[in-house]
């Protein structure tokens, strides 16, 4: 999402610096500086890097945003691995005890593209990829996860 905002924003400073300057200008003024200083400031941030100094006061990105250094990031986040955990615990509560794990491997990868195109959605990233990405790792993870439970059966036998 951060790289889809900066992307926009360099397309705009590309078709009009200088109203993107202006803007700027006004950014600054409005916490305070005046006129004279907030333009000195737009300038001489927009002359040494002007993707950063967008990124910083309009996008309010410093360039490491993460889970970690963003609350709403970490909240999406949090948010989309509940919506996916919701599909496969019903699953599993509501199947009977033999067919569990060929109904719960399939509900974990519905599961998983639904998260993939929910944030997609959220993101405006590709949803194929998201979803393929979540499909794969997921699967590779499960069929991991199996193997593993399936040996240490035997060697417990």
């Amino acid at each position: 999402m951060d790289r889809r905002l900066l992307e926009a924003e360099r397309t705009s400073i590309e078709a009009d610096p200088q109203a993107e300057l202006e803007e700027l200008v006004r950014i600054y003024e409005t916490k305070g500086l005046s006129a004279d200083l907030a333009r000195q400031v737009a300038e001489a941030l927009t002359q040494h890097d002007p993707m950063a100094a967008h990124a910083d006061a309009e996008l309010h990105l410093d360039g490491a945003a993460s889970p970690l250094t963003s609350p709403h990031a970490a909240v999406t986040a949090g948010r989309c691995y509940a919506l996916g955990a919701v599909v496969p615990l019903a699953v599993v509560s509501a199947s009977p005890v033999g067919p569990r794990i060929e109904l719960t491997f399939v509900a974990v990868l519905r599961a998983l593209a639904l998260t993939g195109w929910f944030t997609s959605w959220l993101t405006g990233l590709s949803p194929l990829r998201l979803v393929r990405r979540n499909l794969v790792l997921g699967a590779a993870t499960l069929a991991a996860g199996l193997l593993i439970g399936l040996v240490s059966g035997v060697k417990s036998r």
